[in-house]
């Protein structure tokens, strides 16, 4: 498993508050960004960098203060990558109701908060974050996607419409841990996970997410058959096949193997276990027939009846 540092919560704001800034530099398990108050530059720095967006009421441009374009902002902020938003010095009652209820913020810091409490308040938003999601490539963690396989597969139970998920696995993880360092593994994972998200259905059609603390991945696909779930592994690999990126001072190739499992709502015996067990044998197989591939029902349409899942 990849060495992964002691978590530390990045925080994004643009806030101008030379005391908060001070306060969140100092906080113990908080790391301060540098700060901007361009809200598209804001919107592009979280995506890439930030746990908790902290914004900053005051600091806003005009044409954001009005409800609305506030209430689109936040949201445009919180689709750009899942991060948690606290919103501070904003006063609409009513408003804030609006926007916690459509899950744009996740708290808020009163005007009259003491810079020490909005500390707080942004160490529990990472906590929520956590809670949902890894820490290193702000994909939805194994927790989350084991929850939401359960209820996607009973929803495919009672509809009868096609559930689909593809176990991914970085082809040389372990070799590049070793030969350059945790960090360019980290590097690594970090790069896949991006491509992950370029490439997945929005609208809660797919659900990416970090399967393991480690080269694992999973997308879980609503309403998609057989073969249609080749679709997304196999333009997944033709995107990492097509660039050359650099790790550890080097530029390399990496590759990805992939095993798929389908569920069509049918089977009463059938479960989550199954269907991860299915893909995980198909993951294997890919693994064996030379990596850098997709393996689905195509390939291997049978699992042996003795694999145990790992």
């Amino acid at each position: 498993m990849p060495y992964q540092p002691k978590e530390q919560a990045r925080i994004i704001t643009n806030s101008e508050d030379v005391q908060l800034l001070n306060a969140l530099r100092t906080s113990l398990g908080l790391e301060a960004l540098v700060n901007t108050t361009s809200p598209e530059n804001l919107v592009q720095k979280a995506a890439e960098e930030a746990h908790v967006v902290l914004i900053d009421y005051q600091n806003l441009p005009s044409e954001l203060k009005e409800y609305v374009p506030l209430a689109r902002f936040l949201t445009a902020l919180r689709d750009a990558n899942g991060m948690k938003i606290v919103l501070r010095g904003y006063s609409g009652d009513e408003q804030i109701q609006e926007l916690e209820q459509a899950e744009c913020i996740t708290d808020i810091i009163s005007p009259t908060d003491s810079n020490t409490a909005a500390c707080l308040r942004l160490k529990n938003a990472f906590q929520l974050f956590l809670r949902d999601r890894d820490s290193l490539t702000k994909l939805y963690n194994g927790d989350y996607l084991r929850k939401r396989l359960r209820e996607e597969f009973a929803y495919t139970k009672t509809k009868k419409k096609p559930l689909s998920i593809a176990l991914f696995d970085l082809d040389g993880l372990k070799q590049m841990n070793t030969e350059n360092g945790y960090d360019a593994g980290n590097e690594l994972i970090q790069y896949f996970a991006a491509v992950l998200k370029q490439s997945y259905r929005k609208r809660n059609e797919d659900i990416p997410g970090r399967w393991f603390n480690g080269d694992e991945f999973m997308i879980i696909s609503r309403e998609t058959n057989q073969d249609g779930a080749y679709a997304l592994p196999e333009r997944v690999l033709q995107t990492i096949r097509d660039q050359l990126i650099e790790l550890a001072g080097n530029k390399m190739k990496i590759s990805a193997s992939v095993g798929l499992a389908t569920y069509d709502g049918f089977d009463p015996s059938a479960t989550t276990e199954s269907l991860v067990r299915e893909a995980n044998y198909r993951l294997l197989q890919a693994k064996e027939q030379g990596k850098n591939r997709v393996c689905g029902y195509r390939e291997v349409p049978t699992i042996h009846a003795d694999f145990v899942l790992r």
